[in-house]
């Protein structure tokens, strides 16, 4: 497969970040001992204070991506893992319902007059393993989703990640595995045609190019399933004007509470998550032209703690040794950086924050051991929120 026949779009701006800053003056605006000082406790070891921080983006830079993965390959990081066992399990129903059909113990509903046509983006798409599940589940339907002339439906990906090169070549890995991926590939018609495609670009460059209907491209109804990472990270979806009435979400959540079991996935004496860490530190160090920050593996060590009070896992670079950055960025030997933190959510907690964010719960796949949800959200009309609330106040 050559890598021309790939479709990868680059919309990375210098200002892609969750402050709307250069990523470089972002990391120098969160070194800055500018918020309120924080800690964690975990039984058994010493709290934690912080009041700087190093932005969570920063970890996917460079080598960052690569690095991840090595993680997500780890038996022990079971967040990977347990997302991966839904979708294989449940890829069918998640493509039936999302080309919004019944299942197979219910009537059919009548044939479209047209096609129906999904456009898929997959935030932080990755390895592309679990995307793969569900889009061979919807290659393979023959029968969902036909027009009056027997047209299959179609279904354009968009894997979404920040790293041009490692994008490309995950998706030419995809396309050469599955060449009827390939949007010049002749089409069946009955069957449901998947076209694979890759934006380059942050979150909020994301965010940014679906406000201004960049992905447009057709006057058809196209539900927009979204995986995100953070359920707070929805609203800026259900509230913006991105996603309209009647368009969809498959949300993972971790829903893991076993402190044993949190804490092997993100491990402190694992070298992986060292090499992550460090990776990031060192990119911010370069970003910044800042050698001071970084100059050797002996300047940070990862520190990790579980906070059990609020179901988080929380990750901190520390500091080795004293340093002096800049006239107003200095760091004390021993402090400690933050770096990112995991929720675990309950169920009741999620479907809070769907509500909150003016989400409906569709359906909740979970894994074998029930400690992990794929969620598809809809976005319903507004008049459906209005009797919500309605319900709610009686």
């Amino acid at each position: 497969m050559q890598l021309r026949s790939i479709d990868v779009t680059d919309i990375r701006s210098a200002n892609g970040t969750a402050t709307g800053l250069p990523l470089a003056e972002e990391v120098l605006e969160s070194l800055r001992p500018n918020i309120e000082t924080q800690l964690v406790s975990e039984e058994g070891y010493a709290t934690v204070q912080w009041n700087k921080k190093i932005p969570t983006s920063i970890l996917y830079e460079g080598r960052g991506i690569d690095l991840y993965e090595r993680i997500t390959q780890d038996p022990a990081y079971y967040l990977y893992n347990d997302e991966l066992s839904i979708f294989k399990k449940y890829a069918s129903e998640m493509a039936t319902l999302l080309l919004q059909f019944s299942t197979s113990d219910r009537p059919q509903r009548p044939k479209q007059t047209r096609p129906v046509h999904l456009t898929l983006i997959d935030l932080g798409a990755g390895r592309l393993d679990k995307s793969q599940c569900l889009l061979d589940a919807m290659s393979d339907n023959t029968k969902l989703g036909q027009s009056l002339d027997n047209v299959g439906p179609s279904v354009a990906y968009y894997a979404v990640d920040m790293q041009h090169e490692q994008l490309r070549q995950r998706i030419s890995r995809l396309v050469e595995q599955r060449p009827h991926f390939a949007k010049d590939h002749p089409r069946d018609v009955q069957h449901c045609k998947v076209t694979v495609h890759g934006i380059c670009g942050s979150y909020h460059d994301t965010i940014d190019y679906m406000r201004a209907g960049k992905l447009d491209q057709e006057d058809v109804r196209r539900p927009r399933t979204v995986q995100a990472q953070a359920a707070k990270f929805l609203r800026q979806f259900s509230r913006d004007g991105i996603m309209q009435a009647e368009d969809f979400m498959l949300v993972g959540i971790d829903r893991c509470r076993d402190s044993m079991k949190v804490k092997a996935a993100y491990n402190e004496r694992s070298k992986c998550w060292q090499d992550y860490v460090l990776n990031g530190v060192s990119t911010a160090a370069d970003l910044t032209d800042l050698p001071e920050l970084y100059s050797s593996r002996d300047d940070w060590e990862y520190v990790a703690r579980w906070d059990a009070d609020q179901g988080r896992h929380v990750r901190f670079a520390r500091s080795s040794r004293h340093r002096s950055l800049s006239a107003d960025i200095e760091i004390q030997e021993g402090e400690h950086v933050f770096l990112a933190q995991s929720y675990k959510y309950t169920t009741e907690d999620a479907e809070c924050v769907f509500r909150a964010a003016g989400l409906q719960t569709v359906y909740n796949w979970v894994n074998d051991s029930d400690d992990c949800s794929i969620f598809l959200l809809r976005k319903p009309h507004p008049t459906v929120l209005q009797q919500s609330a309605h319900d709610m106040r009686v």
